[in-house]
């Protein structure tokens, strides 16, 4: 009896009475906006969170209007360790309907990419005499999620401003978590996506910008936020697709979070700017190639036609420097996702990319100049064989036969 009416009665007005005991509290700290100490705040987060530590930041609020509540709610300083293991992650709040409990289960409450969220939502519009289940398809918590959404995105929003190391702190610790609105929250999209910071080829290891500041910074004229998915950012920041970007003088994002090829694609553009995989797709000035690509035109039939698993081989206007790099299409997976995959033991599918080719580079030179003096050389099915085996170890993927490959380096 005493662990139900703690449960579910805690905070009613009225003394609940077990013969002279009373079992309640009636401290509901969140109808006493304007007089609740820090003290009792951070009593309060840690009671209900099971936390140790205080919580980063706390949102007190009255909702008045079409919908009337009232809301206590915390950011935490650190996520707790099972909450990236949940295999159903769900938002917790707990409900309360004029000071009695109901559930913090509700799923309409809050969505799931603000579940780092703890505290306590109290309406006196909602009906005591349902089921959980009917309350749960009421219309009002619709209403309650978008206020309770929009608030929550305003404060990150007010603590990336005014506070940002403490958001950069907060940001390292659930900044995977939230990019998950990306895929989830078509309505709060923008606003999520002013929260992202990520490393680029414009800041020092660890150090972050906001998607605002890369659009802020573009060149006159650019039309497009140059994006590159990696491992971590010493195969990013020495990726041969970098080359023509950097000689251009354009800024690339680095996406080194695994989420990130998975949540941002859904988002497509921000502030204007369509993204473009550094990686993918055909650059938009190939017609600056089209006197060297009638001098190779031979040779790249020749590639395609003896390299099995290569889409097409074409000339390339982002090498500056490395001989050979392997193109996906702009829907296509990239090479640290299916190696992420692979580890795991997921089914990876096969899918060709295109070998683009640096025609100034002296290793395609000589293996060009080979071809043309001698087609039948038995070097030469090893030299193009060796342009792939290049292309695999500059985007910082293995070579399927590394033996070959050291015999295959000393035949240039």
């Amino acid at each position: 009896m005493k662990s139900l009416v703690r449960k579910f009665s805690d905070f009613i007005e009225h003394p609940v009475m077990l013969g002279e005991e009373t079992l309640n509290t009636r401290k509901a700290i969140w109808l006493r906006k304007g007089d609740v100490t820090t003290e009792e705040y951070t009593e309060f987060y840690k009671h209900i969170s099971h936390d140790f530590d205080p919580p980063a930041e706390t949102i007190h609020y009255n909702a008045e209007g079409s919908i009337e509540f009232k809301a206590l709610l915390f950011i935490p300083e650190k996520k707790p360790f099972d909450m990236m293991m949940n295999s159903d992650p769900k938002a917790r709040l707990n409900l309360y309907v004029q000071r009695v409990f109901i559930s913090n289960e509700f799923e309409n409450l809050l969505p799931a990419y603000l579940r780092f969220v703890k505290g306590v939502v109290d309406s006196s519009d909602l009906p005591l005499n349902v089921s959980r289940e009917i309350l749960q398809e009421n219309p009002q918590l619709d209403k309650i999620r978008k206020n309770l959404v929009a608030r929550i995105l305003k404060t990150l929003s007010e603590m990336k401003l005014k506070n940002y190391d403490r958001y950069r702190t907060f940001y390292a610790e659930f900044g995977s978590v939230l990019k998950e609105g990306l895929q989830v929250d078509y309505e709060n999209r923008e606003k999520i996506a002013d929260l992202l910071l990520f490393e680029t080829t414009a800041t020092k290891p660890g150090e972050l910008r906001s998607l605002a500041d890369v659009v802020e910074s573009m060149k006159e004229g650019q039309s497009e936020i140059i994006y590159l998915s990696a491992e971590h950012r010493g195969i990013a920041e020495n990726s041969p697709f970098l080359e023509g970007y950097k000689a251009d003088g354009h800024e690339v994002v680095f996406m080194l979070d695994p989420i990130d090829e998975f949540v941002m694609p859904p988002l497509g553009s921000y502030k204007g700017k369509e993204f473009k995989a550094a990686n993918k797709g055909v650059r938009s000035n190939q017609d600056s190639l089209k006197d060297e690509t009638k001098k190779f035109e031979g040779f790249l039939g020749f590639i395609g036609e003896k390299l099995a698993g290569v889409q097409e081989v074409r000339l390339s206007t982002r090498l500056k420097e490395s001989p050979a790099c392997l193109v996906g299409d702009d829907y296509s997976m990239s090479p640290h996702i299916e190696a992420m995959m692979r580890r795991m033991g997921q089914p990876v599918p096969e899918m060709k990319r295109v070998l683009e080719l640096n025609p100034s580079h002296p290793i395609v030179v000589a293996v060009q100049a080979m071809y043309d003096e001698n087609k039948e050389n038995p070097k030469l099915n090893e030299s193009v064989e060796l342009l792939r085996d290049l292309a695999h170890v500059a985007e910082g993927s293995k070579v399927d036969n590394p033996a070959a490959f050291a015999a295959r380096i000393a035949l240039i």
